[in-house]
């Protein structure tokens, strides 16, 4: 799903900040092809990992939130117009590769 795709992106990436940029872009692209239609959406990384020294196992952590649009099933009587879908997943950083 979105959150496995955003933590494998970020884990691969060599910095920080691209791990973050690369979460985003992986889930976007992995919720536009799904079928859910997010009225909003959030991708929340820990990229703490990249923080520790080479040599010490290290993970990212990536949350994907998507409020699901339930346009559809709103002529039900106190049926909420949106639904929170969330996933997390981990991925880990290569142990001996830089990190910054």
């Amino acid at each position: 799903g979105a959150a496995a795709e955003a933590a494998r992106a970020a884990s691969i990436s060599r910095t920080a900040g691209d791990a973050s940029s690369a979460a985003m872009r992986g889930a976007d692209a992995m919720l536009a092809n799904s079928s859910l239609n997010c009225a909003t959406r959030s991708v929340i990384v820990d990229t703490s990992g990249f923080g520790l020294p080479v040599g010490t196992p290290a993970n990212v952590e990536a949350t994907v939130e998507c409020d699901v649009a339930l346009e559809d099933l709103t002529l039900v009587p106190g049926m909420p117009s949106t639904h929170r879908v969330s996933a997390t997943m981990v991925s880990p950083l290569d142990t001996y590769r830089g990190r910054s």
